[in-house]
C-alpha cells in the first residue's frame, strides 16, 4: 500500500493521539511519585519528538509525491498553505498569553517580536515555553522546499531519493557532533544548582533549532521513501511487526540512554553527555520505525475507537498549543474545589476541560480558516494523506 492512496489512515491518526497526550501528562505537575507519574514526568517530552517525524513524513510525502507523479510544485502554493495552517491557531493562543496570562503576561516577561518571527527559541523561554517545538517546524518549512526543489532541479526524480537519503544520515551525523559541541562548551552537568543547567540545557540544545532536526530528517526520508522506492516502501508496511518491536527497542535504548546521563544521576552530574547528544537520535530511528506499523493499520477495530481517537488527532494542533495555559488555570481552580491539583481526578477534568477548549478553537479559527484557505487557493496537494499539524 502506498500512503498516498489513502485518505485517512488510523495507524497515523494513533500516533499523533499518543504524542499530545504524551505531552500533555509531561506538562501536569503529579502529586504521586508512582511509576507512571514518573513515567510520564521524565519522558512524556518525547511526544514533540514523534510529532517531528509525523511532520517530515506528512510534508516530505506530499512534495515528493508530487514530484514523483510529475506534477507541478508551486512554492507559494506550498508557503501559503502551512502559514494558513498553523499562523491562525498560534496567534489565537498567542494573545491570550500577551493578554490574560495572570503573573507576568507575554509582553513583560519576553520581548513579543521573537515570538511574533518565531525566534523565541533562540533564548531563554519564560512563558509560552511549548512554542518552541512551532519555531522547529517553521523553520523547517523555511527551509526544506528550497532544498528539495533545488536538489531536485540538480538530479531530478531518479536522484533525489538517494540525495535525500545519503543527505539524512550526514544530518543525523551533523547533529550529533553540533550537541557534542554545544554540550562541551556549556557542560550543563557541571552547573552549580539544577536551576542553572535547566536553563542551559533547554536553550542551548533541547529548544535550539540547529540542534533537533533529528526527527524531520527521518520523517521527510520515509516520505521520499513512500514516493520514489514504491516497492522498497511496500515491502516495509507489509513488516509491521518487525518495524513495530525495533522502533520499541530503539525508543527503549533512548530513554535509557537519556535516564543515566539526565535523571538518574544526583545534582553534579545532571544532563551528561550521551543522554544530551545520542537520545533524540535514537528517539528519531525508533519513532520512524512506528511510521511503518501505522501505515498498515487503515482502521480501527470499533467506530468508537476511531471517533476517538481521530477526534484527539484532529484537535491534537490545538491541544498543544492550549494544554499549558489550560494546566495553568486549572491548577488553582482545583485547589479551590478542594481537590488535589496533582491527583487523578484534577488530571481527567484537566483534560477534559483542554479538549473542549481545543475544540473551541479548532471549531472557531482552525476550521474556518482551513476552508478560507481552500476557497482562496482552490488546487489540491496530490499527496492525500492525514492533515498535519
Amino acid at each position: 500500500m502506498h500512503l498516498a492512496s489513502a485518505q485517512r489512515l488510523f495507524g497515523l491518526d494513533l500516533l499523533r493521539a499518543a504524542a499530545v497526550i504524551c505531552v500533555f501528562l509531561n506538562h501536569f505537575e503529579f502529586s504521586s511519585k508512582g511509576i507512571l507519574a514518573r513515567l510520564f514526568a521524565n519522558y512524556g517530552w518525547f511526544g514533540v519528538d514523534l510529532f517531528f517525524v509525523l511532520s517530515g513524513f506528512l510534508i516530505g510525502g506530499q512534495l515528493f509525491g508530487k514530484l514523483a507523479q510529475g506534477a507541478v510544485f508551486s512554492m507559494p502554493e506550498f508557503y501559503f498553505r502551512r502559514l494558513a495552517r498553523t499562523l491562525p491557531n498560534y496567534f489565537a493562543v498567542l494573545l491570550v498569553f500577551y493578554v490574560l496570562w495572570p503573573e507576568k503576561p507575554l509582553g513583560a516577561a519576553e520581548p513579543l517580536w521573537r515570538y511574533t518571527f518565531f525566534l523565541q527559541n533562540f533564548a531563554p523561554l519564560k512563558v509560552f515555553f511549548s512554542s518552541w517545538s512551532l519555531c522547529v517546524e517553521e523553520h523547517f518549512y523555511l527551509v526544506f522546499p528550497l532544498i528539495a526543489m533545488a536538489a531536485w532541479r540538480r538530479s531530478g526524480s531518479l536522484g533525489l531519493y538517494k540525495i535525500i537519503r545519503d543527505g539524512a544520515i550526514a544530518v543525523l551525523v551533523f547533529e550529533v557532533c553540533l550537541r557534542a559541541a554545544i554540550w562541551s562548551v556549556i557542560r550543563p552537568d557541571l552547573k552549580s544548582s539544577i536551576d542553572e543547567a535547566y536553563q542551559s540545557y533547554f536553550t542551548w540544545i533541547y529548544y535550539f533549532t540547529p540542534t533537533r532536526f533529528d526527527g524531520i530528517t527521518m520523517g521527510v526520508l520515509l516520505g521520499a521513501l513512500s514516493a520514489f522506492e514504491k516497492e522498497a516502501w511496500i515491502r516495509c508496511v507489509s513488516r509491521p511487526w518487525f518495524w513495530a518491536v525495533l522502533g520499541l527497542v530503539l525508543v527503549a535504548a533512548g530513554a535509557g540512554i537519556n535516564h543515566l546521563s539526565i535523571f538518574g544521576l544526583q545534582s553534579q552530574k545532571q544532563f551528561g553527555f550521551f543522554g544530551s547528544t545520542l537520545s533524540f537520535t535514537f528517539f528519531a530511528l525508533g519513532f520512524a520505525c512506528w511510521i511503518f506499523p501505522a501505515c498498515r493499520l487503515q482502521t480501527a477495530p470499533h467506530w468508537t475507537i476511531q471517533w476517538g481517537i481521530g477526534g484527539i488527532a484532529r484537535l491534537s494542533f490545538a491541544i498543544y498549543l492550549l494544554n499549558v495555559p489550560v494546566l495553568h488555570f486549572m491548577k488553582p481552580i482545583s485547589a479551590h474545589l478542594g481537590i488535589d491539583p496533582g491527583g487523578g481526578l484534577s488530571l481527567l477534568v484537566s483534560f477534559g476541560v483542554l479538549v473542549v477548549a481545543a475544540w473551541v478553537l479548532y471549531r472557531g479559527i482552525e476550521r474556518p480558516a482551513l476552508h478560507l484557505r481552500d476557497r482562496l487557493w482552490n488546487r489540491q496537494p496530490s499527496f492525500a494523506g492525514p492533515k498535519t499539524s
